[in-house]
């Protein structure tokens, strides 16, 4: 937890699939006395909130946020193994990409709309002239 700088940690089996998640404050809460001998299995929440690989930004999102957490578990959808944690960090600045994306789109699309157009006032224009002449 340290390391990775999380909060949560998903505790796996041998196969790594999920038995549960250890919330960094959970530690923090047994005497330090006890910290080395108390087993994961009484201080792990076992039927934690996760994502599947495949689940949608917005899903994840609400899935984190509905429920007042941080961070979640990502599952494989093949096999439900562990591939790692996701915090509503990672998700918000994906999330900001994405309407980043988007807007490029909208303002490449729009540019290419209003080209057209104004090819068309300038045609139009042209025609006009062409016809005031005759």
């Amino acid at each position: 937890m340290n390391r990775d700088r999380t909060k949560t940690a998903a505790v796996v089996n041998e196969n790594d699939r999920l038995l549960g998640v250890v919330n960094r404050h959970k530690f923090f809460e047994i005497p330090e006395e006890y910290r080395k001998t108390v087993k994961l299995d009484s201080v792990m929440i076992k039927d934690p909130f996760f994502a599947y690989m495949t689940d949608s930004l917005h899903n994840a999102l609400v899935r984190l946020s509905s429920n007042e957490l941080q961070e979640m578990p990502v599952l494989s959808n093949e096999d439900n193994k562990v591939l790692g944690i996701v915090t509503i960090s990672d998700l918000v600045k994906l999330y900001d990409k994405e309407v980043e994306k988007i807007m490029k789109i909208r303002k490449d699309n729009g540019h290419i709309l209003l080209s057209a157009a104004d090819e068309l006032d300038s045609s139009d224009a042209n025609r006009n002239q062409n016809t005031k002449k005759q």
